[in-house]
């Protein structure tokens, strides 16, 4: 993996009715990428995160939330893994006809960079 520096915040897709009841499993939303599966998008700013909700339809009224810290950070990535999100990726944009850019990682990668090593708590 090439070098990526991560300043917090870092700002992912929130679904706020999930994120009211408590439901962080389904708070934290991921989208599906081609070739990638389900991916967690974050976001360095939030007007990238608006762009990528002007583009990318959601059945819910999307909003932004600051994830401010690693171990915030950390536990969102082992949560996804544990529910089966694979791949994170950091400022995702979408043109017509064209397939996704941004920088993507696996959870497994990120986790380790962080010095957590994988899903295990311990």
């Amino acid at each position: 993996m090439d070098g990526f520096l991560i300043q917090f915040p870092v700002y992912a897709i929130v679904n706020p009715a999930a994120a009211l009841r408590g439901d962080n499993r389904n708070a934290f939303v991921p989208f599906e990428v081609p070739e990638l599966g389900d991916v967690l998008p974050l976001f360095t700013d939030t007007d990238l995160a608006a762009r990528f909700l002007e583009a990318v339809p959601v059945p819910f009224a999307a909003i932004t939330r600051p994830v401010t810290d690693v171990p915030s950070l950390v536990a969102i990535l082992r949560m996804k893994l544990e529910h089966g999100v694979q791949h994170i990726g950091f400022d995702i944009s979408f043109a017509p006809g064209r397939a996704p850019s941004g920088r993507f990682f696996t959870a497994q990668e990120l986790l380790q960079l962080a010095g957590f090593g994988g899903t295990s708590s311990k």
